[in-house]
């Protein structure tokens, strides 16, 4: 079994150091240029360790990989990804997706920080992976849009102006791909129908047969979505 785990490059360490955290997340201390085979070499040499001292940690609904607020975890369901997070000490917060992973930069290691880098790094992936299945769908429902941005919207999950511009919420990526689809095909019928009139759910029924079971599933959303996000 392999544990998810953050790494935190640090200055002045001077060897591998693996903590639990009071989350029962796993941190490990590294100095510079440590590559990240050793360190999984040295996690996995320790899961006893782990283990044990798990075992005597009260337990709390948050726990786990996906607790903030330092996740090592994003589950994003609708690309089928568990995203691994890497934590490095930088001199100014940045991120950079390699693979399914997301090594995120901080100049200081403070959750207002941290979750600001984290939204940027869903940002950009919501650009890279779900929007072009968003272009796809509008082009077989020969739909033209306007501008597409992304945003961490707090009751939304998308919306539609005058002008065909579409927003849509980063937490999208959280959820499995078939309520993501009805959201996009929400927006793409609010292009003809602005109001929730009679002929808007008819259009979006005939858009995306079923579409009155995904409005009541994506209701019932909000327990997919990280703590570290929502607050």
């Amino acid at each position: 079994m392999e544990y998810p785990f953050r790494i935190r490059f640090h200055p002045r360490a001077r060897r591998v150091k693996l903590k639990v955290l009071r989350d029962a997340s796993l941190e490990v201390v590294a100095p510079p240029g440590t590559s990240e085979r050793l360190i999984r070499r040295f996690v996995d040499a320790n899961h006893d360790w782990v283990d044990s001292t798990r075992a005597r940690m009260p337990v709390r609904r948050s726990d786990g990989p996906e607790a903030g607020p330092f996740p090592e975890v994003l589950r994003l369901r609708a690309l089928d990804q568990a995203a691994v997070v890497t934590w490095a000490d930088s001199t100014r917060s940045s991120f950079r997706w390699r693979g399914n992973g997301v090594r995120i930069g901080l100049p200081r290691h403070q959750a207002d920080i941290a979750r600001a880098v984290l939204v940027r790094a869903l940002k950009a992936r919501a650009v890279q992976q779900l929007q072009p299945h968003f272009h796809a769908l509008a082009g077989r429902l020969d739909k033209t849009v306007g501008r597409v941005t992304w945003r961490n919207q707090k009751t939304r999950w998308g919306s539609c102006s005058s002008n065909g511009n579409i927003s849509l919420n980063i937490r999208l990526l959280f959820l499995p791909m078939q309520r993501v689809d009805y959201v996009f095909a929400h927006e793409l019928a609010h292009l003809d129908h602005p109001d929730h009139s009679p002929r808007f759910w008819n259009a979006l029924e005939d858009m995306l047969p079923g579409a009155q079971e995904y409005r009541r599933a994506i209701r019932n959303s909000d327990h997919l979505l990280p703590d570290w996000l929502v607050r």
